[in-house]
């Protein structure tokens, strides 16, 4: 490292080894050589809060944590942890801390709607045809998105809190009203730290969570439960959690959806993602998740399990408009879906089975501290046994994130 000072990877490798054997300001010198380099990397910046706060520096600390906070794409376990560091390095100054991301953007889908292209379909296991405004359509809609969080720092040793998320969502289309979306959704409970105060790696939470939504302006779905999270810090290039929740959901019957309450029933979901920092400004990510849903009738009962993994890279500004880092990140997602019995109406005798794939292109382009603008293209492939079920959706947005 000594003999090549300017090369962020033989500095980050530095950082990991000056860790383990405790020299802390050793490390903190090659994490700053890494920001001259690239001032934007926001695990660079949440471990030098870390360390800065480790070495009585709690000025320091507060300025690169609330950085790390404020940072676009970063996982979720990464921001909870600058949180709860931001907390501490402010000394009981306060113990409380609000934070949120508001997203107002446009979306284009060339087959809003999900339905087939095709107008042949089954009904009660012999073709039919659909009609030609239920096929597949293309249309615009105008997205609004906003997720806050409020954590309440308890007044014990191990800094243990209060956590509490709401999550909301409006999707209005230009043309097929009657897919119009609106959701609000929310959890709290506590989170509990395992390991050493200004280091742990393990945190646990139980919670309740609550949600709600319209789809066209008619009530749809309603749900209630709870659940446990984990997180898991093997090092701090290496990191994961996992999730396991029970939600009761509850269907309701509308003029345009006469029917959808037979998908009424609790529903488990688990799912756990593991995330590894293989350079500075690369990340890698991959998890699994599995569900199962009890519904009132056995044909909308299924299983589904499934895979992601994606990567993400950070880098300077390539056209030079500001001095913050922009990110690109390919993910690509699996699931397979396997309904327990055949629906009567669409075929008697074959069981539904959804093997779904969505690749994802993002780029986080950030123009100030707070303000990025986002762009997305994403292609979905549903590729059903059943030809009612069967689509293929080509979509991309563009719109502005605003974090605090």
């Amino acid at each position: 490292m000594m003999a090549d000072l300017t090369n962020p990877e033989l500095s980050f490798q530095f950082v990991k080894v000056a860790i383990e054997v405790g020299d802390l300001r050793g490390a903190i010198a090659a994490l700053e050589r890494i920001l001259l380099i690239n001032p934007g990397l926001a695990n660079i910046q949440l471990e030098l809060g870390v360390l800065y706060l480790r070495v009585g520096n709690a000025e320091l600390a507060q300025d690169y944590l609330r950085k790390a906070i404020r940072a676009p794409g970063i996982p979720d376990a990464i921001r909870s942890r600058a949180e709860r560091f931001l907390l501490i390095a402010e000394g009981g100054v306060t113990r409380h801390l609000f934070t949120g991301t508001l997203y107002l953007g446009g979306r284009y889908d060339s087959d809003a709607n999900a339905a087939p292209a095709s107008r042949n379909v089954l009904a009660g296991g012999q073709s039919a045809l659909l009609e030609e405004r239920n096929t597949g359509r293309d249309d615009y809609s105008l997205v609004g998105v906003g997720n806050f969080r409020y954590i309440y720092a308890l007044q014990d040793q191990a800094h243990n809190e209060i956590e509490t998320n709401f999550f909301f969502v409006s999707q209005r289309y230009a043309r097929s009203h009657e897919i119009d979306l609106g959701s609000i959704n929310g959890d709290v409970g506590p989170r509990f730290y395992l390991g050493p105060v200004l280091n742990p790696d393990l945190s646990i939470r139980p919670f309740v969570s609550s949600s709600y939504l319209w789809l066209g302006d008619e009530h749809f779905l309603a749900t209630y439960g709870g659940g446990v999270d984990f997180r898991k810090f093997f090092s701090n290039t290496l990191y994961g959690d996992a999730r396991l929740s029970v939600a009761q959901q509850n269907y309701q019957d509308s003029n345009l959806r006469p029917t959808v309450s037979d998908r009424t029933g609790p529903l488990l979901a688990l799912d756990g993602t593991v995330h590894y920092q293989l350079r500075p400004a690369t990340l890698i990510s991959g998890g699994l998740l599995y569900s199962r849903r009890f519904s009132k009738e056995s044909f909308e009962s299924f299983n589904e399990g499934g895979f992601a993994v994606s990567v993400q890279q950070n880098y300077l500004d390539p056209l030079k408009w500001t001095e913050f880092d922009w990110s690109s990140s390919l993910s690509i997602a699996f699931s397979y879906t396997s309904y327990d019995r055949p629906d009567p109406a669409v075929d008697p005798n074959v069981r539904r089975k959804d093997p779904r794939t969505d690749i994802i292109f993002a780029n986080n382009m950030r123009l100030t501290e707070a303000l990025t603008l986002i762009v997305t293209v994403q292609q979905t492939i549903n590729n059903s046994n059943l030809p009612n079920f069967k689509f293929t959706n080509t979509a991309g947005s563009i719109g502005f994130a605003y974090r605090f």
